[in-house]
C-alpha cells in the first residue's frame, strides 16, 4: 500500500500556481501560437532562437491582445503592414473602456449610447486591423489646416510619422458619427499625444475608472465552488489519461457526499480540525462501503485547496495526519463488552469518589 506523504500541520502548505488559462487549452489540446510565461504572468514566443515577451496577462482576452501585437512585430519583421503597432495599441486602449462599461451597474441614455459607439469602434479597428490599406488612405502631404483652424483647435502641431497622420484623419473620419465618444473620451486630434498616435492614453478620469473596472474579480468561496473547481481538475487529467475515469468518477461520488453533508455553500475557509473530526464521526456512523475512501478523498481535496493561490483556505487542519481517523468493521458483540467494561470502570468506588488507581 502507497503512503500519502501530507505536509506537516505547524506549516503553510506551499502555494502553487492556480491553473491558467494557457493550461486549460493545453488540457483541452489547443494549440496556441504563443507560450506562456507564469513568473511575469506574460506570454512569449521564440523567434530565430530569442525570445520575445508580450506584456499581457495569461487570459484569453491578454492572449488576443499579445497575438495581434506577435503579429505586428512579426509584420515589422517582414517588412508588412506598418499600422498594426498603431491599431493594437488604440485596441488595447478602448477595449478597457468597453471593459468599463460592461461593468457599470446603472447607465445614462448618454453612457449607454457611448458604450454603443466604443463597441462599433473596435469593431472599425479590428477590421483596419486585418485590412489596412482598405481602412486607412494615405493623406496628402501638402493637406494642412487653416491658420484660422489652427488658432481654433489650439492646434501645436506634433512631430509624428506619415503612418501616424494617415491613422489620425482616418480616426477623424471614424468618429464623425460618434460625438459622444469623441468629445468625453478621445477629445484631442491634434497636439502632443493625440489619437492615432503610439503615445495616446486616455484622459486621467478615464484611466482611473477603467483601472477600477479591471481589478480581478474574486472567485466564489464556498465549498461546492471548490469541489467542482478540483474535479474540473480530475475530468482534465482523466481526459489526458494521467488517471482512470474510474478515479474521476470515485472522486465526484465522494466528494458529492461530503457536499451534501457539510452544505455546498459553506465558506470554505470554515472547513478546519472540527470539521474532520466530525466528518469521520458521520462516515463512522453511515452506511457507506469503503469509508476510508471517501474520508481519503476529502482529505485530498483539503491539501487541494490549500495549495491553490486563489483558495481562501489558507491552512491544512491540525489533525489531518492524526491516526484516530481510522474505519474498521464493527463487531456487535466485541462493541457491547467494550461498553459494559467502559461503564464499569467509570462507576467503580475509587473513581467515583475521586482516589487515584494509582
Amino acid at each position: 500500500m502507497t503512503n500519502t506523504q501530507v505536509p506537516k500541520s505547524n506549516s503553510k502548505a506551499r502555494k502553487t500556481s492556480v491553473k491558467t488559462w494557457a493550461d486549460r487549452q493545453k488540457a483541452a489540446g489547443v494549440r496556441l501560437e504563443l507560450s506562456q510565461h507564469k513568473p511575469r504572468n506574460q506570454w512569449k514566443k521564440m523567434v530565430e532562437g530569442k525570445y520575445h515577451y508580450f506584456k499581457h496577462p495569461i487570459t484569453k482576452a491578454g492572449y488576443e491582445s499579445a497575438l495581434r501585437e506577435w503579429l505586428n512585430l512579426k509584420a515589422e519583421m517582414d517588412f508588412e503592414k506598418p499600422y498594426l503597432a498603431l491599431i493594437q495599441h488604440h485596441i488595447d486602449i478602448f477595449k478597457s473602456v468597453q471593459n468599463y462599461f460592461d461593468h457599470a451597474a446603472e447607465q445614462t441614455t448618454k453612457e449607454k449610447k457611448m458604450a454603443q459607439q466604443v463597441d462599433q469602434f473596435i469593431n472599425w479597428l479590428e477590421a483596419a486591423f486585418d485590412d489596412p490599406e482598405l481602412h486607412i488612405p494615405e493623406v496628402d502631404s501638402a493637406t494642412s489646416l487653416t491658420q484660422g483652424e489652427i488658432e481654433e483647435l489650439e492646434i501645436v502641431k506634433p512631430d509624428i510619422s506619415p503612418e501616424e497622420n494617415n491613422f489620425r484623419w482616418a480616426l477623424m473620419r471614424a468618429f464623425r458619427d460618434k460625438s459622444e465618444l469623441a468629445d468625453n473620451v478621445v477629445r484631442r486630434f491634434f497636439g502632443k499625444d493625440h489619437i492615432g498616435t503610439l503615445t495616446f492614453q486616455l484622459p486621467e478620469e478615464w484611466k482611473e475608472k477603467t483601472e477600477y473596472a479591471e481589478l480581478p474579480e474574486k472567485l466564489p468561496q464556498t465549498v461546492g465552488y471548490w469541489i467542482e473547481d478540483y474535479l474540473k481538475a480530475k475530468g482534465n487529467q482523466a481526459l489526458n489519461g494521467e488517471i482512470e475515469i474510474s478515479t474521476f468518477r470515485d472522486a465526484k461520488e465522494r466528494l458529492g457526499k461530503f457536499s451534501e453533508w457539510i452544505g455546498e455553500k459553506t465558506p470554505i475557509e470554515k472547513v478546519g480540525s472540527e470539521t474532520l473530526k466530525k466528518y469521520h464521526s458521520y462516515l463512522s456512523e453511515s452506511k457507506y462501503a469503503n469509508k476510508s475512501l471517501y474520508f481519503q478523498f476529502f482529505k485530498t481535496f483539503v491539501v487541494y485547496c490549500v495549495s491553490e493561490e486563489a483558495c481562501a483556505l489558507e491552512h491544512l487542519p491540525n489533525n489531518i495526519t492524526s491516526r484516530l481517523f481510522v474505519f474498521r468493521s464493527k463487531n456487535k458483540k466485541k462493541i457491547a463488552l467494550a461498553k459494559s467494561k467502559y461503564e464499569k470502570l467509570w462507576t467503580t468506588p475509587l473513581l467515583s469518589s475521586g482516589k487515584s488507581l494509582v
